[in-house]
C-alpha cells in the first residue's frame, strides 16, 4: 500500500518512495518532479474488480492482467497481440498500446514467495485483511487529481447548490 492504494508489489522504488519523508509543506506545494512521480504511480494501482459485497470483500486485479491492463508484466502474457503501427494522430489508441504502458521489472523471488496478487489474476480483501493498515486505505488515490481538495470541492457544491437554487427561483410557476 502506498499512501492508501493498493498497488503493484513490484513498483520501481522511485516511484513508491515519491513522499517519503516529505514535510507537509512539500507535499502541500509540490515541485514538478516530486507531482510527475506521483501521477506515474496510478498504472500500478490494483483495478477493483468488484466492488463490495454483503459481507464488506471487495476484489482487485492485478494490473496487467483483463482487458485493459495499465502495466506490462514479464509475468503475464499480453491477452492479445496489439496491431503493429499505430498512429500517433490516434489519442484513443495511442496511450493503450503496450509500447506505451510502463513495465514491472520481474520480480527475483521464488513462486512460492511471490505476494498473492503475483502468483493469481485477482485477490479477494475482506474487511480485516489488512490488518492495522486497513484505516489508511483509500477509494480515490491521495495526491492526484481524481483526489479533490476540501476547499475546492466545498466551493463546488455551494456553486452547485447556489445555481440549482437560482434556476428554481428563475422558473416560471403554473398558475
Amino acid at each position: 500500500m502506498i499512501d492508501g492504494t493498493l498497488t503493484c508489489p513490484c513498483i520501481p522504488p522511485a516511484l513508491a518512495n515519491a513522499t517519503t519523508g516529505l514535510s507537509v509543506r512539500a507535499v502541500r506545494h509540490r515541485d514538478d518532479t516530486t507531482q510527475a512521480q506521483i501521477d506515474n504511480r496510478r498504472p500500478f494501482a490494483l483495478h477493483l474488480k468488484q466492488g463490495p459485497d454483503h459481507t464488506g470483500a471487495i476484489r482487485l486485479a492485478c494490473p496487467a492482467t483483463g482487458t485493459s491492463p495499465t502495466v506490462n508484466c514479464p509475468r503475464r502474457p499480453p491477452a492479445d497481440a496489439p496491431a503493429r503501427t499505430i498512429g500517433l494522430t490516434d489519442t484513443r489508441r495511442r496511450p493503450a498500446h503496450p509500447a506505451a504502458r510502463p513495465t514491472v521489472p520481474a520480480p527475483v523471488l521464488p513462486e512460492a514467495e511471490l505476494p498473492e496478487i503475483c502468483r493469481k489474476q485477482s485477490i479477494t480483501l475482506h474487511p480485516g485483511d489488512l490488518g492495522r493498515s486497513e484505516k489508511l486505505r483509500q477509494d480515490l488515490p491521495y495526491l492526484t487529481d481524481a483526489a479533490p481538495r476540501t476547499r475546492d470541492s466545498t466551493a463546488s457544491s455551494k456553486a452547485t447548490a447556489s445555481t440549482s437554487a437560482s434556476r428554481s427561483t428563475d422558473s416560471p410557476t403554473a398558475a
